[in-house]
């Protein structure tokens, strides 16, 4: 059990072994769940009305910060995963 949780713990800090290997595609996913869930988030807190009884323009404006959400969410797991490898090394 020791070994497994050694190795699950230095492939999500170093990198996984392999491209494909199942650690690295449960990460993407995670994180590709979790940005939009920041997404969906931001909009909502950026965007005042509602997609439902806003305007058009209020419908795109929501897209488009669900998108600057999940890619800032994207970019700051991204370099906080930097931070603690060079802490770690």
């Amino acid at each position: 059990m020791v070994s497994f949780v050694n190795d699950a713990l230095r492939a999500y800090v170093y990198g996984p072994r392999r491209w494909f290997n199942p650690m690295r595609i449960v990460f993407v996913v995670m994180v590709a769940f979790v940005a939009s869930l920041v997404g969906s988030a931001f909009a909502h807190y950026m965007v005042p009305a509602t997609v439902d009884n806003g305007t058009f323009e209020d419908g795109y404006m929501a897209r488009y910060m669900f998108e600057v959400g999940a890619v800032a969410f994207i970019v700051a797991a991204m370099l906080a995963r930097r931070v603690f490898r060079a802490l770690c090394a």
